[in-house]
C-alpha cells in the first residue's frame, strides 16, 4: 500500500507550540486581508463555528500556509515567530496552540495574523441542555438521579431513528414488573424484565438481555429466582431505544437489587386451576409460585401439547393448557404426552402469553409422570387443497392494521390436506430436530407458487422424502406478517410449525431422499458473475437479496480457491470458486451455506466442481446509497466433483496452505484500545512491532472499548495497522462468528480477501508496511495474525 506526500500541509499541534496566543482583547475584526506574498487559509472554519457545549470534545484548528506562493517546510520556526492568534473573551474559549476547548457560555471572535495576512472565525458556546430540559424526563438518568418507566420511554421515542441506541448509557430504577426472560429460561445467560408503570396497566419500559457477573468473575454466570424476582426493587444501567415500537435498553448491566424475595409455594393444581391463575397474569406474565397439574393429553399442534380436565377437545386453544415447546421433544417425551394419556407435570411455571395460558420453558423428560397411557396419534383428516388453492386462501388473509410482526391462520386455524410435489429439501437441524421444505403443484413453479412446510418434525418422513416426490401435508395454513415503516405485508406463506405428511407417489429419484437439483444453464464463474453484477439496484433502500433473472438455476463450474470450515450448529459452510486458482476477490463466487457436508469435507482448494444453484447479489444500503456487498449463490446449493486439483486423491483435506512469512498472533480485544484524549473517534493498540488504530464511524465515539472478548468494528469504520522494521506479506483476522467472515465487509483495494470457517485472509501482491479495511458491514474481531518479513 502507498502513501502520498498531501499537500498543502496541514498544521498539527504539536507543529505550533511556539504560537502566541493573546489573553483577550484586540481582536482583528476589520475582514480578513492578506499581503499577497504570505497567506494562510482556515480549512476548518465551519467546523470551528458551529456551536459548542461545555464539555465537548476540543477542536483542533487546521491552516494551510504558503509563502510567495510556496508550501513553507520550516513551519514550526516560522509560526513561532510570525502567527499571532488573539481571543476576544477568554472565557468563552481557550487554546493551547491551535487547539480550542469550551470553557463558558457566548460568542467570541478569534482573530489570526501571519505578516499581512488577517483571518478571523467567530466561537459560539452554548448552554448544555439537561436530560428534563431535553425530553421533559423528572430525573436526569444518572447515578444519583436514575430515569424511572416513563422517563426512560420519553428517551426512547426521541430517538430519530427506530431501531437506534442512544450514544450514552443512563441508569434507571424501578420495580420489576413482569419478565420476558425470566431468570433461569436461556442457556445464554441472560434476564429481561418489565419496569412497572406509575398508572396500572400503563406502557411499559424493558430492560432487555441483563446479565449478572458475581465480582471478580470473568464470565457472566446463570440468572437464578435469587438474583431477581417480580416486585423487586433494581438499579440497571444502559443504552436506551426504540426497537421496531418495543422501547428498551441494549445489552444492560445490573447494577443493585433490594426488596424481599416473596416465598415461592408449590401448588397442586388441575387444569381449571392452572388457567385461572394463568389468566389473572398480565400479558407476557408468569407466575412466581411453581405448579403441578394433573390433566389429560387432549390435543397436539404441532411441537406443543394442550391439557384439560376431561378427554374432551375445547373449541378454543386458550381454554386448554399449552405444554410449550419451542423444538420437537425428545422421543422419550413424545412417548409420554400420547392422546387421552393422564399425566402429571411437576415445576413448572404458569405464563400469559397473548391470552394463551402455558409453561414458561419446555418439561423435561423426568418432570411428566404417566397416571393414565394414551394412545399413538391420528392426523386428523382436512380439507383437500391444492398448493395453488392454499396459497389463495392465505394470500386472501386481511392483513389491513396489523402493527407488529405476527403469524395469522387462515379461516380460525382450520385444518387441511394439501397435496403438491416437492420442489426442494432444507437440512435438518439437529439443535432443533426439524426442517422445511417446499411443495407446489409442479415442480418447476416459481417461488411464489411454493408452499413453505415448516419445522416439519418427522426425521423419518423427512429423511425418505426427496425432490419430486407428491405429498399429503395435514397442516394449518399461515401468513407470517412483517410491518416495516408502518406498513404490513406477507413475509412467508407456511404452514403451522410441526405438521404431519405421508408420501402418496414417489418421483423419478425413488425413495433415496436426497435432493436432486434441476440441471441449469452451464456458465463459467466470470458469466455468473457478469450476471450478478448486471443486477439493477437503483432504488433499493435497505440491504436485501436479489436474484439473476426470477431465480433461474445455473449450472457454474470453477475451481475452489478457499473454504470456510463446517458449522455444526448450522449444518453447512461457504466456499469461493473462480476461474483460476489464483483469481483476485472480485472474481471469486462465494458458495452461500453449503450444505452438503460430505461433499464440503472431499472438495479441496484446487478442486474443480460444478455448482447447481440460484445467483445472487446481496446488497447493503450506507448513507441511502446501495451496493451489491456480496456475489452468491442460494443458501444449500448442491455441488460435484468434476475434476480433483493437484492434490489428487490426497488432495481432499480442504486445508488452505498457509502462506509464507514469519507468523505473529495478536489478540484484539476493545478493552485494549485507548481512546485518543483529543478525539474521542480515534482509539489505538501497539503489541509488538504492530500498532491497530480505530477509526470509528459516524457519531458513536465509544465503539464498546470495554468490550473484553471482542472489537466491534462498525458499518463505515477503519481498522488500520502499521508494522515497525517489518512489512506484512499476508495478514489474518479472526472474526467472534462465522456470520462476520463475510469477505465483502473487508473492503482492502490492495489485497486479495478470502475467508476460510472464522479467517479472513488478506493477500498482498507486494509486502506493504500499513494495511486497512472498511466494513461494509458490522464486524467482530478477536485476534490478528500477520505473516512478515
Amino acid at each position: 500500500m502507498k502513501f502520498k506526500k498531501l499537500l498543502p500541509i496541514l498544521f498539527t499541534v504539536g507543529m505550533l507550540a511556539g504560537c502566541n496566543p493573546s489573553a483577550g482583547g484586540g481582536s482583528q475584526t476589520g475582514g480578513d486581508t492578506e499581503d499577497g506574498t504570505h497567506t494562510i487559509e482556515i480549512v476548518n472554519k465551519a467546523e470551528m463555528e458551529a456551536d459548542w457545549m461545555i464539555g465537548d470534545p476540543t477542536r483542533l484548528l487546521q491552516l494551510r500556509l504558503t509563502d510567495n506562493g510556496e508550501v513553507k517546510s520550516d513551519i514550526g520556526e516560522v509560526l513561532a515567530k510570525n502567527l499571532t492568534i488573539t481571543i476576544a473573551d477568554s472565557k468563552v474559549v481557550s487554546n493551547n496552540a491551535l487547539t480550542f476547548t469550551a470553557m463558558g457560555e457566548g460568542t467570541t471572535t478569534v482573530a489570526l495574523k501571519y505578516y499581512g495576512t488577517q483571518k478571523h472565525f467567530n466561537i459560539k458556546v452554548v448552554h448544555r441542555p439537561t436530560n428534563k430540559e431535553l425530553y421533559g424526563t423528572t430525573h436526569e438518568g444518572n447515578a444519583a438521579d436514575p430515569f424511572n418507566n416513563e422517563d426512560a420511554l420519553k428517551i426512547a421515542k426521541a430517538q430519530k431513528q427506530a431501531g437506534s441506541y442512544t450514544t450514552d448509557k443512563y441508569y434507571f430504577a424501578g420495580t420489576v414488573d413482569s419478565f420476558y426472560h425470566a431468570p433461569g429460561s436461556r442457556t445464554d445467560k441472560i434476564c429481561s424484565w418489565y419496569m412497572t408503570p406509575a398508572i396500572a396497566g400503563g406502557e411499559r419500559f424493558e430492560i432487555y438481555k441483563c446479565t449478572i457477573t458475581d465480582e471478580g468473575a470473568t464470565s457472566n454466570r446463570q440468572w437464578t429466582e435469587d438474583d431477581i424476582w417480580k416486585g423487586a426493587n433494581f438499579v440497571a444501567k444502559g443504552n436506551l431505544a426504540d426497537y421496531n415500537g418495543q422501547y428498551e435498553t441494549g445489552a444492560a448491566e445490573l447494577i443493585s437489587v433490594s426488596g424481599t424475595k416473596p416465598e415461592v409455594h408449590t401448588i397442586e393444581a388441575t387444569v381449571a386451576q392452572a388457567l385461572t391463575a394463568g389468566k389473572a397474569l398480565s400479558e407476557g406474565d408468569s407466575t412466581i409460585d411453581t405448579y403441578n397439574i394433573t390433566g389429560y393429553v387432549v390435543k397436539k399442534d404441532g411441537n406443543n401439547y394442550f391439557l384439560a380436565d376431561t378427554k374432551e377437545v375445547a373449541s378454543d386453544d386458550k381454554d386448554m393448557f399449552e405444554v410449550y415447546y419451542y423444538a420437537a421433544p425428545s422421543p422419550e417425551i413424545a412417548g409420554k404426552l400420547l392422546k387421552d394419556a393422564k399425566v402429571k407435570i411437576s415445576g413448572i411455571k404458569v405464563k400469559n402469553y397473548k391470552g394463551q395460558i402455558q409453561t414458561t420453558v419446555s418439561p423435561k423428560d423426568a418432570d411428566i409422570e404417566v397416571l393414565e397411557a394414551g394412545t399413538e396419534w391420528v392426523a386428523p383428516a382436512g380439507e383437500a387443497v391444492t398448493v395453488t388453492e392454499a396459497l389463495a386462501k392465505i394470500n386472501a388473509i386481511d392483513i389491513t392494521g396489523v402493527t407488529e410482526k405476527t403469524t395469522i391462520y387462515v379461516e380460525d386455524e382450520k385444518i387441511f390436506d394439501v397435496t403438491g410435489i416437492v420442489v426442494s429439501k432444507g437440512t435438518w437441524s439437529s439443535q432443533y430436530n426439524n426442517a422445511d421444505f417446499y411443495i407446489a403443484d409442479t415442480i418447476d413453479a416459481a417461488k411464489d407458487a411454493q408452499l413453505q412446510v415448516f419445522r416439519f418434525a418427522d426425521k423419518a418422513i423427512f429423511d425418505e422424502i426427496a425432490v419430486g416426490d407428491t405429498v399429503k401435508v395435514t397442516c394449518k395454513l399461515a401468513a407470517y406478517v412483517l410491518v416495516t415503516e408502518g406498513v404490513p405485508s406477507i413475509a412467508a406463506r407456511e404452514t403451522n410449525a410441526g405438521p404431519s405428511a405421508v408420501i402418496v407417489n414417489k418421483g423419478e429419484g425413488g425413495g433415496s431422499g436426497e435432493d436432486v437439483p434441476p440441471a441449469g444453464e452451464a456458465v463459467t464463474v466470470t458469466e455468473a458473475l457478469a450476471k450478478i453484477n448486471a443486477i439493477d439496484i437503483t432504488g433499493v433502500t435497505e440491504k436485501t437479496t436479489i436474484y439473476v433473472e426470477d431465480e433461474k438455476i445455473f449450472d457454474v463450474t470453477g475451481i475452489v480457491v478457499s473454504k470456510g470450515t463446517w458449522s455444526s450448529q448450522y449444518n453447512n459452510a461457504d466456499f469461493y470458486i473462480a476461474d483460476t486458482i489464483d483469481a483476485a476477490k472480485d472474481a471469486q463466487l462465494q458458495v452461500f451455506r453449503f450444505a452438503d457436508k460430505a461433499i464440503f469435507d472431499e472438495i479441496a482448494v484446487g478442486d474443480t466442481v460444478k455448482v447447481t444453484c440460484k445467483l445472487a447479489a446481496y446488497v447493503l444500503v450506507t448513507e441511502g446509497v446501495p451496493s451489491i456487498a456480496a456475489r452468491e449463490t442460494n443458501a444449500g446449493p448442491s455441488a460435484v466433483i468434476v475434476n480433483k486439483g493437484e492434490g489428487g486423491e490426497g488432495g481432499g483435506s480442504g486445508e488452505d496452505v498457509p502462506p509464507a512469512g514469519t507468523k505473529v498472533s495478536v489478540a484484539i480485544t476493545a478493552n485494549l484500545f485507548t481512546a485518543d484524549a483529543t478525539n474521542n473517534k480515534i482509539a489505538t493498540y501497539t503489541s509488538g512491532d504492530a500498532t491497530f488504530t480505530l477509526d470509528q464511524n459516524k457519531s458513536k465515539t465509544a465503539n464498546r472499548l470495554s468490550d473484553t472478548t471482542h472489537l466491534r468494528v462498525y458499518q463505515d469504520a477503519k481498522l488500520a495497522a502499521t508494522v515497525t522494521g517489518k512489512t506484512f506479506k499476508t495478514v489474518e483476522i479472526t472474526v467472534f462468528e462465522e456470520k462476520y467472515a463475510i469477505a465483502a465487509n473487508f473492503t482492502e483495494t490492495d489485497a486479495t480477501v478470502t475467508v476460510s470457517g472464522t479467517t479472513v485472509r488478506f493477500a498482498f501482491a507486494t509486502s506493504v508496511s500499513a494495511f486497512s479495511f472498511v466494513a461494509a458491514a458490522q464486524v467482530r474481531i478477536t485476534a490478528v495474525s500477520y505473516y512478515a518479513d
